[in-house]
């Protein structure tokens, strides 16, 4: 692309979206010349995955003599890109007045998502200009993941304030100082092999105190359990975020002995309700993906869980307490929460089996980590975690990933389901 105007989008103005390539796949070859950016959430994107060994695609993305000016947050943002993945690089590009409103977020920003695994970089930044009147880096690393570093980024950025010019060469000293992670204690991911669920209140009825409000954003999934033979009903609400448009979201149904059932589509903004017989008893999997909205689901008749399996849980201004079981033998166990950015934080705070709150964490916009041990080890408790706004920035998107333990909330206790071995 050259001599291109990418001008007022709702998102941002060039925006590279990669995840879904692997380092198998073709290698890309991205190339803007002269183009520019004119305000957009960001001016320039560069998405790809970093949650595997494989995850990454190769290739070049290069970005010369580009105009980026006036974008509402960071006007670079590099997700999620493994150092040994795509080289991308930008040559004698100007940035003009980034994210003057939001003054703790910096021109460019790199950013690990929760479920990363391998080291963030392979950036070269050469004779790069940002004219920036606020006081802050010029650079800045949001590490989601906890202990994903960075490495291989390099180039000369100019940063121009007032009167006064500067020039940075992006040493690896300089780079340590400006983009620190954090390492986070090592909890083994909790082995769902060899496992069943039933209700950790068995005499409790579902559903009695309160309906869940939780909006899981994107592709989600949800625990229900079920007695043989029991007439079961439950909803889904979708909500649309922001100004994508409404569409309505596929829902499926796993038994427990893995049969699968595709049910009707979900409306948007209004309860659609299901009704199934229960061949089984057991949990029964809801599957349910709303594209760019969120879901919510409900159940008058059964006891249902928020369930991630494999990565971590993706909400959306979500408050209240939710409630987790951590089986009896457990010695240390962690939740580590992230927000979205600089700009999207949360507050949270660990609670006890008591009700006490054990540690509880403002305006968490990287990782944060809440490490803790059972009260009694020798048996099964039901701790919760409390998630309200921050005190400083925007309560929209954050993650929610447990680790040691089994990966269900539960918006009730009544609701919460523990884990059995299974004979």
């Amino acid at each position: 692309m050259r001599n291109c105007v990418s001008e007022n989008n709702q998102g941002a103005s060039y925006d590279f979206v990669l995840m879904n390539l692997r380092q198998e796949s073709p290698a890309i070859s991205i190339r803007l010349e002269n183009c520019r950016a004119v305000a957009g959430t960001h001016s320039i994107t560069f998405i790809t995955a970093n949650n595997s060994a494989t995850a990454g695609v190769n290739g070049t993305a290069e970005f010369i003599n580009c105009h980026l000016a006036g974008s509402e947050q960071a006007a670079i943002l590099i997700r999620a890109k493994p150092e040994n993945s795509a080289r991308v690089s930008f040559v004698n590009c100007e940035i003009l007045n980034p994210a003057a409103r939001v003054p703790a977020m910096t021109p460019i920003q790199f950013t690990s998502d929760s479920h990363g695994v391998g080291t963030i970089g392979g950036v070269r930044f050469e004779t790069c200009t940002i004219t920036d009147p606020q006081n802050r880096r010029p650079i800045s690393y949001l590490d989601r993941a906890g202990g994903v570093g960075v490495s291989d980024i390099t180039g000369t950025l100019v940063v121009q304030r007032g009167d006064q010019r500067t020039t940075h060469e992006l040493t690896p000293r300089l780079i340590s100082e400006w983009m620190p992670f954090r390492l986070f204690k090592a909890i083994p991911r909790f082995d769902a092999q060899g496992v069943s669920y039933e209700p950790a209140l068995p005499d409790a009825k579902p559903g009695a105190v309160r309906r869940s409000t939780a909006r899981q954003r994107g592709l989600s999934e949800w625990l229900l359990w079920a007695e043989a033979d029991e007439r079961v009903t439950f909803t889904v609400l979708v909500q649309p975020v922001g100004k994508s448009g409404p569409e309505a979201a596929t829902v499926s149904l796993s038994s427990p002995s893995g049969k699968l059932t595709k049910m009707s589509a979900a409306r948007v903004e209004k309860e659609t309700a299901y009704e199934f017989q229960a061949t089984e008893r057991g949990v029964y999997k809801i599957v349910c993906d709303p594209l760019n909205s969120t879901a919510t689901v409900n159940s008058a008749t059964s006891r249902v869980c928020l369930y991630a399996p494999s990565s971590a849980i993706h909400f959306l201004a979500t408050i209240g307490r939710y409630f987790f079981w951590v089986p009896p033998g457990t010695k240390e166990f962690a939740l580590k929460v992230s927000g979205e950015s600089a700009a999207e934080c949360l507050n949270a705070a660990l609670i006890d089996p008591a009700g006490n709150p054990v540690v509880e964490q403002d305006n968490i916009s990287q990782a944060y980590q809440f490490v803790a041990t059972p009260k009694d080890p020798s048996r099964g408790e039901i701790w919760s975690l409390r998630l309200a706004p921050p005190a400083l920035g925007a309560f929209e998107d954050f993650e929610v990933q447990l680790q040691g333990i089994p990966p269900l909330l539960a918006a009730t206790r009544e609701d919460l389901l523990k884990v059995v071995p299974v004979n």
